[in-house]
């Protein structure tokens, strides 16, 4: 994971400073690392590293033109068929992370980049969500190169709902605590921010927003539990999948534990292998329904019956292929999950299932 990194965020014309602004992001830099430890629990143990810079200074070190998508995601995607082949995915994808952005935090170097245009709240907001960050990282480390790299994925994904979650309940509570006016400014600008975006896939979308929208709630549910401390023990011990995150009760002990699926074969030069996980599932079905192969609820229900999965993708005749095999409880959920996804099977291209006792195998040639 290269960084910590805010909403993308243009100026628009409310991104000016007013009278109750504070002079300066300097000026409110103390301000705001006073919040971030008092709501988050922690003290900082050491100053944390604030560069103010122009927008020619912050696209330069920030890298604004973004990394585009890892390659191997774009072939499970397209594998997967959630998108049309005529979408350029790497094109989306550099598309969607290059927008311009207020904030970055950069673990190797300890440093915050601001956009330091001018003190507005949204800006100051996006600063509170970065310290958030330092902070994590001077108590847990949140740069962990393990989580990289194939296989990894899910556990990635989690670690990031985890890292983002925390990060957006602090920023949230710094919000509540400005008065209305400079809350509706925010918002102006967030509005902002979103409406400059290009398209997007939506399956795409949902990837690249997840840490941002379930985080949270995985977070305060934590929270709510186990208090602060709950939060620290989380980020020494991780969510290891979507599900986790998903659904808080997995990683709080009140469900039993995922089953451990075995890879299934390849029918290729493999790419890569790994768990789709419960997001993943999600999303496959979630296209489904939209095609209308299957109903919103019957795909909200098999998607809740997941209870682990194992998948290898691979190359054939310059398509890609991914084979994943999942598991459902025995029973009622195992029947749904079959039936659901034999419904999709029918009416997808180059996709078929097969039914084992205990696991339901999916192969989608993109």
């Amino acid at each position: 994971m290269a960084g910590q990194v805010s909403a993308p965020w243009t100026p628009g014309p409310t991104a000016v400073p007013t009278p109750a602004d504070p002079p300066s992001i300097t000026a409110f830099v103390p301000e705001a690392e006073r919040f971030v430890e008092a709501h988050r629990g922690l003290r900082f143990r050491s100053q944390p590293r604030v560069l103010l810079l122009d927008d020619a200074a912050f696209r330069a070190r920030s890298g604004g033109s973004g990394d585009g998508l890892d390659p191997t995601l774009i072939a499970e995607i397209d594998a997967l068929q959630l998108v049309p082949r005529s979408v350029d995915l790497a094109a989306a994808g550099r598309r969607a992370q290059s927008e311009s952005v207020v904030g970055v935090y950069e673990p190797p170097s300890k440093t915050i980049l601001v956009r330091g245009v001018a003190p507005t709240p949204f800006v100051r907001e996006v600063l509170v969500h970065e310290l958030t960050h330092a902070l994590q990282d001077q108590w847990f480390g949140i740069d962990r190169p393990g989580l990289d790299g194939p296989g990894h994925y899910e556990a990635a994904l989690a670690f990031s709902s985890l890292v983002e979650g925390d990060a957006v309940r602090i920023e949230d509570e710094y919000l509540a605590s400005l008065p209305a006016s400079q809350r509706a400014r925010a918002g102006l600008e967030e509005d902002a921010a979103t409406g400059v975006r290009g398209d997007v896939p939506a399956a795409l979308s949902a990837i690249l927003h997840f840490p941002y929208s379930a985080g949270p709630t995985f977070v305060r549910a934590l929270a709510a539990v186990r208090g602060e401390a709950g939060v620290d023990a989380a980020f020494r011990t991780p969510p290891a999948t979507s599900a986790d995150v998903i659904e808080p009760q997995r990683f709080l002990g009140g469900t039993a534990p995922d089953v451990q699926v075995a890879a299934p074969a390849a029918g290729g030069p493999v790419l890569d292998r790994g768990a789709i996980g419960e997001f993943g599932l999600r999303l496959l079905l979630t296209h489904a329904a939209a095609t209308g192969a299957v109903s919103d609820a019957d795909a909200d229900a098999a998607t809740a019956a997941w209870h682990g999965d194992a998948y290898i993708t691979w190359t054939r005749q310059g398509l890609a292929c991914v084979r994943d095999a999942l598991a459902a409880a025995p029973g009622p959920d195992h029947e749904l999950l079959r039936r659901v996804l034999a419904a999709y099977a029918s009416r997808a291209t180059g996709v078929t299932l097969a039914d084992a006792a205990t696991t339901l195998t999916l192969t989608s040639c993109g």
